[in-house]
């Protein structure tokens, strides 16, 4: 019989081998990989042991942990119990993280088509730019304004309606 990703029982391992950027290994829960369209695609394609070159450890080990909670709250759904320890995870997973570990993760998420990592953290930056000016955001997110102050100025006119 064959499982939901195409492979027999006998292929099927139970943990996964992912490689950081910088040589770390990680074993993963199949199951929890498999929340990762990338991953689930390589897992599909026979791959045991995964190389992630744009993944740093750090930020890997992050993602891992990220993705054995929910897998977790998965399989507790599948047996009908509460996940709002899912939820207050959710909540407490970015709290503190500094920009840079932030972004990283919001690339590494993107990359390995985590979704629900990536919806996660760009509602961080979501909630991050929330109430703050283009200056403010330029300052927050350490954007050089390129734009001479004609060229500002125009733009301004142009996008007046956006703006008030």
């Amino acid at each position: 019989m064959a499982a939901a990703d195409g492979t027999t029982g006998e292929e099927v391992k139970k943990t996964i081998d992912l490689v950081s950027k910088d040589g770390e290994r990680f074993e993963v829960a199949r199951d929890a990989a498999l929340l990762c369209k990338t991953l689930r695609w390589m897992i599909k394609g026979g791959y045991g042991r995964i190389p992630l070159p744009n993944v740093a450890s750090p930020i890997l080990a992050r993602v891992v942990d990220y993705l054995a909670r929910h897998a977790a709250a998965a399989a507790a759904a599948a047996a009908a119990m509460d996940d709002d320890g899912l939820d207050r995870f959710d909540r407490d997973f970015l709290a503190g993280v500094d920009q840079d570990t932030l972004f990283d993760l919001l690339l590494a998420a993107n990359y390995l088509q985590a979704d629900g990592l990536l919806d996660l953290a760009c509602k961080k930056v979501a909630a991050m730019m929330t109430g703050k000016s283009p200056e403010q955001m330029r300052e927050l997110f350490h954007i050089v304004n390129d734009l001479t102050p004609e060229e500002e100025k125009a733009l301004r006119e142009d996008i007046a309606w956006a703006l008030n």
